[in-house]
């Protein structure tokens, strides 16, 4: 009779902090103790709109790094849109430094992710500068070590954004293997889709889809 008491006594206690004032103001300390108590997802869109505007980053501190229970990482969204959209290779830096990541970017000239290497490989194809292709190694160390050629994604990523953007197909061959039959299609026909010869996944993906991909970038 006493444990039932007992668990009555906690039921009652228990919805009366969900259903009370005092439970609702309970509910709410976690929050309250958080910077981004409060806040509102508009407040990313225009604070970011200023920092670019003014080609001030500092303005992006404004805003929280997370936001209570949520995915969102306000502060590294506005970091990201400031590089690629200013073309600011020092705030990629800044991200990998700060550890904060963002959104991919959408630009005219296409859409780029938001961590710091993605960052870096946007600037890098919308100055239309190959050279930093080379150079990833400043900002993930990884590639300071043996890189695939053939394989690596961010390379092909990096290496073909730029050759697409100079309308250069030369740039095509620091690539090797299915990276380059890949970063050779928007300048050549179906044809380049018989030199797939990787055996991994990915490579029989790109393979299959190959002959659309060049109708999409030669459609004449």
């Amino acid at each position: 009779m006493k444990k039932v008491i007992i668990i009555l006594v906690i039921v009652i206690v228990i919805l009366l902090l969900i259903f009370t004032p005092l439970g609702f103001l309970l509910s709410t300390i976690p929050c309250m103790l958080s910077p981004s108590c409060g806040f509102d997802a508009k407040d990313t869109e225009s604070v970011t709109q200023q920092a670019i505007s003014s080609k001030n980053i500092k303005l992006c501190n404004k805003l929280p790094k997370e936001v209570w229970f949520s995915i969102t990482q306000p502060r590294g969204d506005c970091y990201a849109e400031y590089a690629i959209k200013n073309k600011d290779l020092d705030v990629c830096f800044k991200m990998q430094k700060l550890k904060l990541s963002g959104n991919p970017v959408r630009t005219n000239e296409g859409n780029f992710g938001g961590r710091p290497l993605e960052c870096y490989i946007g600037v890098a194809v919308l100055t239309k500068n190959s050279e930093l292709c080379g150079s990833l190694g400043d900002i993930e160390p990884r590639f300071n070590g043996p890189v695939n050629y053939e394989t690596d994604r961010f390379l092909l990523m990096c290496y073909g954004g730029v050759a697409e953007a100079l309308n250069d197909k030369s740039i095509c061959d620091n690539l090797k293997g299915d990276n380059k039959v890949f970063c050779l299609i928007p300048f050549s026909d179906e044809s380049i889709c018989d030199e797939f010869t990787g055996e991994d996944k990915r490579s029989q993906i790109k393979k299959k889809n190959c002959k659309s991909w060049v109708g999409y970038n030669n459609p004449n």
